[in-house]
Parts: structure tokens; sequence; C-alpha cells
């Protein structure tokens, strides 16, 4: 999904979510690519 929003020159922010086992590594690499995240409780 990335690699379509790069081709396309969208230059909006981006936001990662995960949900479950998912939901911190998500979180994690959010960080590091300096995403938006969001967590649900």
């Amino acid at each position: 999904m990335e690699a379509v929003l790069d081709a396309g020159a969208i230059d909006r922010p981006r936001l990662l979510h995960g949900f479950r086992a998912t939901a911190w590594p998500l979180i994690e690499e959010a960080a590091r690519r300096g995403y938006d995240t969001r967590a649900g409780l």
C-alpha cells in the first residue's frame, strides 16, 4: 500500500493501526517511521 501511495505522490499523513496481536508491533513501526497511530481501549 505504501508503494502505491508513493508512486501516486500522495503527500498526506499516514496512519498505522492494528488489531489484537498486531497492535503493538504496528504502533512501534508507526513511531519508527514518524507516522500517526491510534489505539482503542
